[in-house]
C-alpha cells in the first residue's frame, strides 16, 4: 500500500487510541448499530478476549477455566467478566447481565474463543481502518469516522462507520455508540454472535 499523503498525526493517533480495542474479526462492535440507549444486538461475549489484552497487556488464556462441550464455550467467573467490560461501557451491571448471558446459579459468562475452522465462515478481505474525521460533542464525547480500505479490493473504503468514545482520565475511556454509514456489495466482515454457531 503506497501513501500520496502522509496521514494526518492527530487521526492517526485517535485511530491508534480507540480502534484496535475492539476488532472486526469475530465481534460486531463496529458492526452493528448501537447506543448507550439501546445496546441492541452488540455482543459483550464476543468483546472479552479483545478488551482483556487491552486492560491486562496479554492475551487471554483460557486454560484451567471450565469447559461447556455443547456450546464451545468456557466459563468465565462473573466477577473477573465484569472487572474487564464493564469499564469500557456506561451500563447497569444488571443489564450487562442480561445481554450477556450470565449464569447467576454458577455464576459465570460464556465465552467462546475463536477455533481454526471457525475462519473458513470468517474469512474476508483484508481490511485496515482509519479514522479520516472526528467530532467532539459539547458533553465530552468524540465520534470518529472510519473508512475501511481494503488492498484485496484496491479500494480505500469498502465500508464505514462512526463511532462514538468517551474520553476518561488516566488514558481510559468508553465506547458510547456506533452507527455503520457505508457499505460496499462486498458487505460486513460475518459477525454473529459466536455463541450462536453450529
Amino acid at each position: 500500500m503506497l501513501r500520496l499523503t502522509p496521514p494526518d498525526p492527530e487521526l492517526w493517533d485517535l485511530n491508534r487510541t480507540y480502534i484496535p480495542t475492539g476488532s472486526y474479526t469475530a465481534s460486531n462492535l463496529f458492526l452493528t448499530d448501537w447506543t448507550e440507549n439501546d445496546f441492541g444486538a452488540l455482543c459483550f461475549n464476543d468483546l472479552w478476549e479483545y478488551l482483556y489484552f487491552h486492560s491486562q497487556g496479554e492475551p487471554f488464556r483460557p486454560d484451567g477455566y471450565p469447559y461447556i462441550p455443547e456450546r464451545s464455550c468456557y466459563k468465565i467467573p462473573g466477577a473477573l467478566f465484569e472487572k474487564i467490560v464493564l469499564p469500557y461501557f456506561d451500563i447497569d451491571p444488571v443489564l450487562l447481565r442480561e445481554l450477556a448471558q450470565y449464569n447467576a446459579v454458577e455464576d459465570y459468562y460464556p465465552w467462546r474463543p475463536v477455533e481454526t475452522n471457525d475462519y473458513v465462515f470468517l474469512d474476508f478481505y483484508s481490511i485496515d481502518p482509519e479514522v479520516t474525521a472526528y467530532q467532539v460533542h459539547p458533553e465530552g464525547t468524540i465520534t470518529l469516522t472510519v473508512q475501511v480500505l481494503s488492498t484485496d479490493l484496491k479500494t480505500d473504503c469498502v465500508f464505514a462507520h462512526e463511532v462514538t468514545v468517551r474520553p476518561l482520565e488516566n488514558g481510559r475511556f468508553q465506547y458510547v455508540g456506533n452507527k455503520v454509514t457505508f457499505q460496499t456489495g462486498y458487505g460486513l466482515p460475518y459477525s454473529e454472535p459466536r455463541l450462536t454457531w453450529k
